[in-house]
C-alpha cells in the first residue's frame, strides 16, 4: 500500500513538471520590433523672411530603448537652437536679410538608419519698384518710459528726405520715409543720439519690442503742391543700419516694394533755422507773363475780418512744372463762394495777420516746380506789395506788383482758363 502511494505520487510531480515545461503554446512568443526611423510630419517645410522659432519636425524611432533619442544634424547656420526630444524636434530659423531664396536639410539619424526634411526660405523681394536714394536725415530721439513712448527700449525716431525738415511733422514738397526704430540700446546724457547698428523688422503689433520700427508711425509721405499728399504704410520691411549706411526694403500698403538707400551720418537731428533770412534765390527782378494757368483755392473758413484762403496758381499741369505762386490771404466776405475771392490784396505781417484784404508775407511765396516737386533753391517770398485777383470774361486774372526780402521786385499777371476750389474745412 505505501509503495502504491509513493508511486502515485511521484508520477503525479512527473506529470506536474511536465506540464511547466510545456506551457508556452506554439505562435506566443515575444514579438521582436524592428529598428527603424521615419517621418511622421511632412518632408518639406517653407518659411517667411521673417524666420520662426520652435518649429516643428515630428518623427518615429521604433525598436530601440526607451530614452533613446535620434542624432539632429543640419550645415546651415541659419537654423538654430536645435534641440530634441521623444518623438520631436524643435529649432528656429533666422530672418532672412538678403534678396536670395535659401535651402537646406535637417537630417535625423540613428545607426544606419536616417530621414530628412527639406528647409526652404524665402528672401526679400527682389521685384524692386521704386529705387530711392536719400539725402539727409533728421530725426529725434527718447528714452525709455520717457513720457513720448511707453516702451521699456529706446526710441529713435528717424525721417530720410532729399531736402531735410526743420521738425517731426513739418512737410514740404519732398519725400519722406519715416522711421519709428525702437532699440535696447540707449544714448548717455553728454552724447548725441545716433541710430544703433542692427537690422529692424516691422513691428506689425506696435509693441515697442528691440531691434523693430513699429507700423503706426512709420510711413512713406508724399506733400503735393496742392496742399495734398499722399500717405502710405508700410506692410513688410526690413532696415538694415551699418556704419554711415541706411538699407532699407519696404513693402507699401499700395503693394509698391521700395528700396531705400542712405549714405551719411546717422545722428539724429532737425535742420535748424538760424536767421530770419534772405530766403530769396533771386538774383535780379523777375517778371513774367502766363496765359492758360490754373488756379486753385483752397477754402479755410471764415473769421471776424473774412474768409482765409490758400490761393495757388499754376503755370502748367500734369505733371505740375513752371512757375507757382501760393498766397495765403483773407477776403472781406465769408463763405466757400469763388466770386469771394475777387479784390485787391496788400501785404501783412505775420505779426498782426488777420486782416481783410490782405495776403501774409510770411507764408505768401513764388517757386519755381520741375515735374511736381518744388526746386530747392529757386523761388522767393513775396514780403510786400499788392495782388490783385479779378474776373475777365470765363478766365481769372491775377496781377502781382511785389518785391522779396532782398528787394528784388516781382511782377506780373497769370491769366487762368481753369478754376478749381477745395473745402479745407470739411477735410475733403
Amino acid at each position: 500500500m505505501k509503495t502504491k502511494l509513493f508511486l502515485l505520487l511521484s508520477c503525479l510531480f512527473t506529470l506536474v513538471g511536465c506540464g511547466k515545461e510545456d506551457d508556452v503554446q506554439p505562435g506566443t512568443e515575444p514579438e521582436v520590433v524592428e529598428k527603424s526611423l521615419s517621418l511622421v510630419s511632412q518632408g518639406e517645410m517653407s518659411f517667411g523672411t521673417d524666420g520662426a522659432t520652435d518649429s516643428k519636425i515630428i518623427y518615429e524611432l521604433l525598436g530601440v530603448e526607451d530614452g533613446t533619442l535620434p542624432e539632429v544634424e543640419c550645415d546651415a547656420d541659419w537654423i538654430t537652437n536645435i534641440r530634441s526630444a521623444k518623438s520631436i524636434v524643435f529649432f528656429d530659423v533666422a530672418p532672412n536679410n538678403s534678396a536670395n531664396t535659401r535651402s537646406t536639410k535637417i537630417v535625423l539619424s540613428y545607426e544606419d538608419l536616417s530621414c530628412s526634411v527639406d528647409i526652404s526660405q524665402s528672401g526679400l523681394s527682389a521685384e524692386v519698384d521704386v529705387e530711392h536714394r536719400a539725402e539727409v536725415l533728421n530725426g529725434e530721439y527718447c528714452g525709455p518710459y520717457a513720457g513720448c513712448i511707453s516702451s521699456p527700449n529706446a526710441n529713435y525716431f528717424a525721417i530720410l528726405s532729399m531736402n531735410g525738415t526743420t521738425g517731426f511733422s513739418h512737410l514740404y514738397i519732398d519725400q519722406y520715409y519715416r522711421f519709428d526704430f525702437y532699440s535696447d540700446k540707449e544714448v548717455e546724457s553728454n552724447e548725441k543720439a545716433s541710430i544703433p547698428h542692427g537690422t529692424y523688422r516691422l513691428d506689425k503689433e506696435n509693441l515697442g519690442s528691440a531691434w523693430t520700427f513699429s507700423h503706426s508711425y512709420s510711413t512713406r509721405l508724399e506733400p503735393k503742391v496742392d496742399g495734398s499728399y499722399v500717405e502710405n504704410y508700410f506692410t513688410d520691411g526690413i532696415v538694415v543700419v551699418s556704419e554711415n549706411s541706411i538699407d532699407a526694403i519696404l513693402t507699401l500698403d499700395n503693394g509698391e516694394v521700395h528700396h531705400v538707400v542712405y549714405n551719411g551720418s546717422l545722428e539724429l537731428e532737425y535742420i535748424v533755422v538760424e536767421n530770419n533770412g534772405p530766403y530769396s534765390w533771386l538774383e535780379d527782378d523777375y517778371s513774367f507773363n502766363h496765359t492758360g494757368g490754373i488756379i486753385r483755392l483752397l477754402y479755410y473758413g471764415d473769421f471776424t475780418v473774412g474768409a482765409n484762403w490758400v490761393v495757388q496758381l499754376l503755370e502748367c499741369q500734369n505733371p505740375i512744372n513752371g512757375d507757382y505762386m501760393s498766397i495765403d490771404l483773407y477776403s472781406s466776405a465769408k463763405g466757400f463762394v469763388a466770386d469771394n475771392i475777387y479784390g485787391t490784396y496788400t501785404a501783412v505781417t505775420k505779426d498782426d495777420p488777420m486782416q481783410a484784404n490782405t495776403f501774409i508775407a510770411s507764408s505768401s511765396c513764388y517757386s519755381v516746380v520741375e515735374n511736381d516737386y518744388i526746386k530747392p533753391r529757386a523761388g522767393a517770398p513775396l514780403v510786400d506789395g499788392t495782388i490783385s485777383i479779378e474776373r475777365d470774361g470765363l478766365d481769372v486774372v491775377v496781377v502781382f506788383d511785389c518785391v522779396d526780402d532782398i528787394g528784388n521786385k516781382i511782377t506780373g499777371t497769370f491769366r487762368c482758363v481753369q478754376l478749381e476750389m477745395y473745402d479745407k474745412t470739411t477735410g475733403c
